[in-house]
């Protein structure tokens, strides 16, 4: 149970911060869509040391990834189009979850 909780300190790669500035600046919209409940998203919020538009637990969603109405309901949330969203993952099955 310990090395679960330790999901909520997690800290970006060092090069990923100024990347996601990079993209805020070119007018990007970020977003954190996430497995973990409200609580851990929270909990983890001052670790990851960047500000996101929106922090989207799929609780929002009724469904877990790779559920299709679960990326859906995020970019209901952000207020655009599906086909408007881009999506950087780290697990196949978001990317075809999401292209689903």
């Amino acid at each position: 149970m310990r090395l679960v909780g330790q999901i909520e300190t997690l800290k970006p790669f060092p090069e990923v911060p100024h990347a996601l500035e990079r993209l805020r600046a070119a007018g990007y919209t970020l977003a954190i869509l996430s497995n973990g409940d409200r609580d851990m998203l929270e909990a983890a919020q001052p670790h990851v040391g960047i500000r996101f538009d929106h922090v989207i637990s799929v609780q929002e969603a009724g469904a877990f990834k790779p559920h299709w109405r679960t990326y859906a309901k995020a970019a209901e949330i952000v207020g655009v189009d599906r086909t408007a969203c881009a999506l950087v993952a780290n697990h196949a099955f978001d990317c075809i979850g999401a292209k689903a």
